[in-house]
């Protein structure tokens, strides 16, 4: 038999695991985020290091160089843009610069000679 267990969460009960879903209650699951990947953690380095002046911490182009920018930086998180490019054109701008796809001049190609980028 399974017994109920309650958690209490803001001054409501909230019915957790087996028995929540015994009775068509959503059920509650404690999770972790799962530790970034050593290429994960590689590509945020670099985004840091290369993108965040110009396209933000959160890539939505509003970084402190980019503001002054003219075109402003690519936000990232504009799902039209999103389906707009596939992966391969957004490899080549990071590789080659904006200038060598029509793109701004004033984004340079990345200054790393060998990347392995798998999307």
């Amino acid at each position: 038999m399974l017994l109920p267990m309650l958690l209490l969460v803001s001054g409501s009960f909230l019915f957790v695991g087996s028995f929540a879903s015994s009775i068509g209650a959503p059920a509650v699951h404690w999770s972790r985020q799962p530790a970034p990947s050593a290429g994960e953690s590689k590509a945020r380095q670099r985004f840091g290091t290369l993108c965040i002046t110009c396209h933000g911490s959160s890539g939505r182009g509003n970084g402190p160089a980019g503001m002054a920018l003219q075109p402003r930086p690519r936000d990232f998180t504009d799902f039209r843009w999103q389906d707009s490019v596939t992966d391969q054109h957004i490899k080549q701008i990071i590789l080659r610069g904006g200038a060598a796809v029509g793109k701004s001049p004033l984004m340079p190609p990345t200054p790393i000679s060998r990347v392995r980028m798998r999307f």
